[in-house]
């Protein structure tokens, strides 16, 4: 990826609580993209995707669990616990898929690709080009290895432009897990539900 990509955090959750609307997946994605108020650039179903992401973000950085998960963090990862949780829960998500969606991860990673090919011309391009990898590679389906998680890691920690340590947060929080997982899996069924009440109201 390029300097102007997201790091890659959290799509597969994005993913998971859009629901099946392309143009709500769509704005899952963007999400990360596009930054300021809505005025209509987009398909009203687009934004409201785009919306959803934000809430759910939102909604995840006040959570007692996540809170308490990202204080688990040694010192020197506390700066960038909003990012290594996200990464981590993607990860954990993926372990326990089965138990938050009925389809197979694959054909649910299948469907998601479906709905953004072709990648719309209104989209930034960096959102474009990272729709693209995000097919290429079936990153939706790499996140249970923990290998992907060091390299999602790395790679973020090479693009942030002062230093940090996040190259080395995977060999320190992987001792961590049992505590991280118990505190996502106390949390997601509070952002499902979060999730499925904004999807309601839009209906």
């Amino acid at each position: 990826m390029t300097n102007h990509d997201p790091p890659g955090m959290n799509y597969l959750a994005h993913f998971h609580l859009a629901g099946r609307d392309p143009a709500m997946i769509h704005g899952a994605l963007l999400g990360d993209f596009v930054k300021g108020p809505l005025r209509g650039e987009f398909d009203s179903a687009t934004e409201q995707g785009i919306s959803l992401h934000r809430k759910i973000d939102a909604f995840s950085d006040g959570a007692n669990d996540i809170r308490q998960a990202r204080r688990t963090l040694p010192p020197e990862f506390h700066r960038y616990a909003g990012i290594i949780t996200d990464v981590v829960f993607d990860f954990f998500l993926s372990r326990h898929w089965q138990r938050f969606h009925h389809q197979r991860l694959d054909e649910f990673a299948a469907s998601i690709y479906q709905a953004m090919e072709p990648c719309p011309d209104s989209w930034p391009e960096p959102a474009r080009r990272f729709s693209r990898r995000l097919m290429d590679y079936d990153l939706l389906c790499q996140y249970g290895d923990w290998t992907t998680v060091e390299r999602v890691l790395d790679s973020i920690a090479s693009r942030l432009s002062r230093p940090n340590p996040l190259g080395e947060a995977a060999a320190q929080i992987e001792p961590l897990l049992d505590t991280m997982e118990t505190a996502f899996l106390a949390f997601y069924p509070s952002l499902q539900n979060c999730a499925r009440d904004f999807l309601e109201q839009r209906v």
